[in-house]
């Protein structure tokens, strides 16, 4: 990916400055943790058994670990480490939740975790093409991301996501450690939302993400309970969540919060609806602020055709 820095004599290219080794992307990633991945920090060099972990983070949001790993080589497998990572996480459960509960002061069971949503991120200046292509399935549960240091003390990051829909077990011999991870581990995509609602449900998902898809400047976020659809990729600028149901599509959209004080949120938004096809649901924080979500229910084409200028109205106003 090219930067470019707009001055009044047009484009100049801004370079790209090498990270002078693994460590720098490390420390990069680990103090600004939240920020990228959204996620908790735990540990850093977190020793396992034989092994010692780069990083292990938390995702609150999904109740599960996370694993990430820096390179700034191309000598390794992200897919053997990969697998021996997660393999180790799932063999040595009670180490973590003794990490997490010295870091954090909270006493966590085997059972308060989910253990099949754990995942393994790999964070390096470029993959190759054979990385690139051990990872190219629907199920794998790694996440490839390039990041890239500019003169102009500029970070990117970019994911390198899978463009096939096959199975990895499919295609590859997985040893008995690999095929135990396969069978515990989930990977949350568009497939494990859609798997179990109806063809006219499928349809409409698929028309509102092409319709934004399509825009250039949005993403898809996948949690376990629901899809988002984002701005320029920027967590705070989520334009919609969407719960998929048997026959709906039930879409919230996040109006903003207003403070014990009455002061507002900078991205407050409060949605017009003249067609009265939604909902106002507002709840309560113990610190006296308000958090106010528009919901719609969308069941059909017209339900759909409705609900989308009042996500536009959320879309527009970032």
């Amino acid at each position: 990916m090219n930067l470019y820095s707009l001055e009044e004599n047009g484009l100049i290219e801004v370079s790209t400055i090498p990270f002078a080794n693994e460590k720098e992307i490390q420390t990069t990633v680990e103090n600004n943790l939240h920020t990228i991945f959204e996620l908790e920090f735990i540990a850093t060099e977190f020793s396992v058994s034989n092994y010692r972990l780069d990083t292990l983070a938390y995702d609150k949001e999904n109740n599960s670990f996370v694993i990430i790993e820096y390179k700034n080589t191309h000598s390794y497998s992200v897919v053997d480490q990969g697998y021996t990572y997660l393999s180790l996480l799932l063999d040595r459960k009670a180490d973590f939740i003794l990490q997490y509960s010295t870091k954090t002061g909270k006493q966590v069971g085997l059972n308060d975790i989910d253990w099949s949503l754990s995942r393994v991120i790999f964070v390096a200046p470029t993959f190759n093409t054979y990385q690139l292509g051990s990872v190219n399935f629907s199920d794998i549960p790694f996440e490839l991301w390039e990041i890239k240091k500019y003169q102009n003390k500029t970070i990117a990051l970019e994911q390198k996501k899978p463009q096939s829909r096959q199975r990895i077990e499919t295609y590859r011999d997985l040893d008995v450690d690999q095929v135990e991870v396969v069978d515990d581990i989930v990977v949350i995509d568009e497939t494990y939302h859609l798997s179990n609602v109806s063809t006219s449900v499928v349809q409409l998902w698929e028309d509102l993400r092409d319709r934004y898809m399509e825009l250039g400047d949005t993403d898809l976020n996948y949690k376990k309970h629901y899809i988002s659809i984002r701005k320029n990729g920027i967590r705070t600028r989520a334009i919609c969540f969407v719960h998929f149901y048997v026959d709906y599509l039930q879409i919230t959209i996040s109006e903003g919060y207003i403070k014990s004080d009455g002061a507002r949120s900078g991205n407050f938004l409060e949605i017009t609806d003249p067609e009265n096809i939604g909902e106002r649901r507002v709840s309560n924080s113990r610190d006296g602020s308000s958090n106010y979500e528009y919901y719609i229910k969308v069941s059909n084409v017209r339900d759909l055709e409705l609900a989308m200028p009042l996500i536009n109205q959320r879309y527009q106003a970032y």
